[in-house]
């Protein structure tokens, strides 16, 4: 399991989809161009390049929102095809979800050139061009359809708007080795395909919001996260916190650690307040990623996220004055 965590928020991602319960994603051709429109018209993003084998979908979407959004909606989009064309319920894509951060600027092209070669790596085809079910063929048009964000790449790619289709394919008639790490990025810690300068800028927003965490928040903050999950799960609060009960309790008490956790609290102040030693803590929030899905995880960062988000406080705007006849009559004299 990689133990490096993912970025959150706006921007370019490179996703890797699965079958649920290790199922092939796609049996026929039909699927296959399903499959292809399904990301061409997913909301809350941009398709800009993918790669579909009969296991697995590898695709690079521009998120406008944060992208457990955007997993959620292809999910269903997925599932819902799936009842359509086969009149069953049944969940098509897994839970478990690769996501990789690309810094635009410095490797978004890298990433797509590197993807569309991919085939070749695998020896599946002898030259990109060959291998029907990716995106190179539309980059190969001198205009590709408009559901594409293609003129990032292109941009990048030439100089000039002229024949900027020509650029890619000559581009893609070398060969060099795989250069990027599409699975674990090139970061120590977050799963990314980042410069420093771009990771200082975009780390994500809980670890700032959360530094320096006071005793005097942790109550509040602990009953906050035990709501969340209780809810998530539907269970009491003190049904998943009770030792009693070990299934819940060792299922969902080191989820409930791992967040509060991430919200900037130290294993001593979790181990005092909770009465747990910090080694078994420490091990909890370990194991966490391996119980439960990516996906999973990143909504229940945004929602407390959003809990520890001062709102705005909202005035309301004064009644306009409410003038009489004799008032409003010498108003219009004057």
């Amino acid at each position: 399991m990689n133990s490096k965590l993912p970025l959150h928020g706006p921007g370019v991602y490179l996703f890797t989809f699965r079958g649920a319960r290790k199922q092939p994603l796609f049996r026929s051709v039909f699927e296959l161009e399903a499959g292809v429109r399904l990301l061409a018209e997913l909301p809350g993003s941009r398709l800009i390049a993918w790669l579909l084998e009969p296991t697995q979908i590898r695709c690079i979407l521009r998120c406008q929102e944060d992208w457990p959004m955007v997993i959620e909606a292809l999910q269903q989009a997925f599932s819902q095809q799936h009842r359509q064309r086969w009149g069953t319920e049944h969940p098509v894509l897994s839970e478990q979800v690769d996501v990789l951060a690309i810094d635009e600027p410095a490797f978004l092209m890298n990433a797509v050139l590197q993807l569309h070669r991919t085939p070749v790596y695998e020896g599946l085809v002898p030259t990109a061009e060959l291998y029907r079910w990716s995106s190179d063929s539309y980059y190969r048009m001198p205009q590709p359809p408009a559901w594409l964000d293609y003129e990032a790449v292109w941009n990048r790619l030439a100089h000039s708007r002229h024949r900027r289709d020509q650029h890619y394919i000559n581009v893609m008639e070398q060969l060099p080795p795989p250069e990027l790490d599409l699975v674990n990025g090139n970061q120590n810690s977050h799963l990314a395909l980042a410069r420093k300068r771009w990771m200082a800028s975009h780390q994500p927003l809980q670890v700032v919001a959360s530094e320096n965490r006071h005793d005097g928040d942790l109550e509040q903050d602990w009953l906050n996260i035990k709501s969340l999950i209780s809810r998530r799960f539907g269970c009491h609060e003190d049904e998943f916190s009770d030792p009693q009960n070990r299934r819940l309790y060792y299922r969902l008490m080191p989820l409930a650690v791992w967040l509060m956790d991430k919200s900037g609290y130290s294993l001593e102040q979790l181990g005092q307040y909770l009465r747990i030693e910090q080694t078994d803590l420490q091990h909890w929030i370990k194991r966490v990623k391996a119980d439960h899905p990516a996906q999973l995880l990143g909504k229940l960062q945004l929602a407390v996220q959003q809990l520890n988000t001062p709102q705005a406080e909202v005035h309301p705007e004064p009644e306009p004055q409410r003038l009489t006849l004799v008032q409003a009559a010498n108003a219009r004299s004057e």
